[in-house]
């Protein structure tokens, strides 16, 4: 449940995705710092890139979540997620690629 409480609002982070393309979790490290969490109890989450990388055929991101507990504002976990692109399922992404190259090269 910790992965689904981290992940709950990715979308409202508004990080890049492209798409329609098929997608996985990699993998995921879950840190528990203060204890376990609770239902019902006000949680805070802190989101943001760690890590890119990508593959001939997969691009990777890791993002790391950390959740706050709002009533001391003290550390109490932390999650790790590893989401996978599969390059050929995304029908645009040669074209995005070199037009992303372009922009960097400008």
């Amino acid at each position: 449940m910790i992965s689904i409480l981290t992940e709950y609002s990715a979308r409202k982070a508004e990080f890049s995705r492209k798409g329609p393309a098929v997608g996985l979790f990699a993998d995921q490290e879950i840190k528990l710092i203060k204890g376990q969490l609770f239902v019902n109890h006000p949680y805070g989450l802190k989101r943001e890139i760690c890590q890119l990388s990508e593959s001939r055929r997969v691009k990777s991101s890791w993002s790391l979540a950390e959740v706050y507990d709002e009533k001391t504002n003290e550390l109490v976990a932390e999650c790790i997620l590893n989401d996978s692109l599969l390059k050929d399922s995304y029908k645009h992404y040669e074209a995005d690629a070199k037009a992303l190259c372009k922009k960097l090269d400008a």
